[in-house]
């Protein structure tokens, strides 16, 4: 079983970069393969086709500090605002929503996961805010758990205190 944890995210703009930070802080930390996507691209999608099972970390406008969904399967709607995305946008301009709604309707099965974490500031500038920090740790704990689930295990404060030292370096 192939399992991908990817970071997406724009390190450039506070908060949004939580999911870049948290792939860098988990290179070399975990059983499974680890990459930061940035801000992501069409080009992506054959690479996440390789995979039985994907963890995207991400940011949300989320109630809750953490969140965890699973992406099933995609509707019309879904199919249309990806293609409005590519008409105004290019394909460079595609979010995440759109790259996995492009892999779910080429009929993958791969299992993907979301855990977003919600974000305090989104202005430009490099690290994360306080209060995404420890949202990050609480994503960290989860990941944790929905690792066990595949039998991957992961040392949580190993990974803690390599995300603090990122953000220190960059602070």
């Amino acid at each position: 079983m192939r399992i991908l944890i990817a970071g997406i995210g724009n390190i450039f703009m506070r908060d949004d970069g939580c999911g870049s930070f948290l792939a860098e802080a988990l290179e070399g930390k975990v059983e499974a393969d680890v990459q930061d996507f940035g801000t992501g691209g069409i080009s992506l999608v054959d690479e996440l086709e390789k995979y039985d099972i994907i963890i995207i970390l991400d940011i949300a406008d989320i109630n809750e500090d953490i969140k965890v969904f699973e992406v099933n399967d995609i509707n019309e709607d879904d199919i249309v605002q990806t293609v409005l995305s590519m008409s105004f946008g290019g394909s460079h301009g595609l979010g995440i929503e759109d790259i996995l709604t492009i892999l779910k309707s080429k009929g993958t099965k791969v299992k993907i996961i979301l855990l977003t974490c919600k974000p305090k500031i989104l202005n430009p500038g490099i690290g994360l805010s306080d209060e995404c920090l420890k949202n990050a740790f609480l994503a960290i704990d989860e990941l944790e758990k929905i690792l066990k689930q595949f039998n991957v295990k992961i040392d949580r404060n190993e990974i803690k205190e390599a995300l603090i030292s990122r953000i220190r370096r960059i602070r």
